[in-house]
């Protein structure tokens, strides 16, 4: 896209591991509009949503935003292993994330940007801190516990069409990592360090409640209805801010294959960032 600049590079993560980011910036003259660092799903939403979030990215850099987009360790191609990761580090490195985009800005605010369990960390990381703008929460998981429990039984039903063995349950897989194995689920390993501090996080809505920023929830679907946890969350923040929520008729890109554009939801984003500056 013309009038950007991208940078790709690595940084100091919290715990001695260098984290890959991916820094997009407006060669417009003059001050940016802001900073907005973007945390990422888990696993192969990920991969999935990449098209997407580069895609927004640069869409905020050409309004003249300078954004950050990182990998957490073990995860992309920052350093470590995903088995020896934890909720966390990834807490952790987040705040490592903002204080290099301030820097390299010359920001002393953000906004917080992030996709599902990205969302989810973002909205953990952000409660209750003074420096931030805004947070874009795109179909945030608002229970990792109920997500974790969700993403192990992708492995079971992975485990039954494939014909494996006896029938696996969540708390076999759990007594399984506990004993020290490794549960692959749908290609990534799984240890009980990993599960454990993801699911310990619980549910965002305190978090939620105490983000002392405006917000933006965002319902994506193909649907015309909100989704029911999104609406509990929002409902739960009070009206100490501005709590916006948004339903946009999109199709889920982060579970779709080869689908690498949400024009209603980038542009949307976009728009609303932009509308409170």
């Amino acid at each position: 896209m013309p009038g950007l600049s991208e940078e790709m590079f690595f940084f100091a993560g919290p715990r001695g591991v260098r984290l890959l980011g991916f820094l997009h910036t407006s060669l417009r003259p003059g001050k940016p509009a802001g900073a907005v660092l973007y945390c990422h799903p888990f696993a192969e939403e990920r991969n999935l949503s990449q098209g997407v979030a580069v895609r927004t990215a640069r869409k905020l850099a050409a309004a003249g935003y300078t954004v950050l987009r990182f990998d957490f360790s073990g995860c992309g191609d920052s350093e470590g292993l995903l088995e020896e990761a934890d909720a966390a580090a990834w807490l952790e490195e987040i705040g490592a994330a903002a204080d290099l985009l301030k820097a390299r800005s010359g920001a002393d605010r953000l906004g917080l940007w992030g996709l599902r369990a990205g969302a989810g960390l973002a909205t953990l990381w952000g409660r209750g801190r003074t420096d931030l703008d805004f947070a874009v929460l795109w179909q945030p998981v608002t229970d990792f516990k109920m997500y974790m429990t969700q993403f192990l039984r992708q492995k079971i039903a992975s485990g039954l069409t494939a014909g494996e063995g006896p029938k696996q349950t969540v708390s076999t897989l759990i007594e399984s990592m506990r004993g020290g194995a490794i549960v692959e689920v749908m290609g990534y390993p799984v240890s009980a360090r990993l599960h454990g501090t993801m699911a310990a996080l619980g549910s965002i809505g305190p978090a939620a409640a105490d983000l002392d920023c405006r917000a933006c929830l965002v319902s994506i679907s193909e649907g015309e209805e909100v989704s029911e946890p999104l609406s509990r969350l929002v409902a739960g923040m009070g009206d100490s801010h501005s709590r916006v929520l948004k339903h946009v008729r999109e199709m889920p890109f982060w579970d779709r294959y080869w689908r690498w554009e949400a024009t209603s939801v980038e542009d949307m984003t976009v728009n609303w960032i932009s509308e409170g500056h």
